[in-house]
């Protein structure tokens, strides 16, 4: 298994957009089968103060 897919969530479309979270799924490509999965909640109010 060494195929990963990360997808991250914005609050925008620009380069300075605020990310907000981030999951990741590692699978094989064949099968379709997940070996791993995380999901990563930003607290981002947090880092803007």
């Amino acid at each position: 298994m060494n195929n990963v897919m990360i997808d991250i969530e914005t609050l925008g479309t620009g380069h300075h957009a605020t990310i907000i979270s981030v999951a990741l799924a590692v699978f094989e490509l064949a099968t379709g089968k997940v070996a791993a999965e995380k999901y990563i909640r930003i607290n981002w109010k947090e880092d803007c103060e």
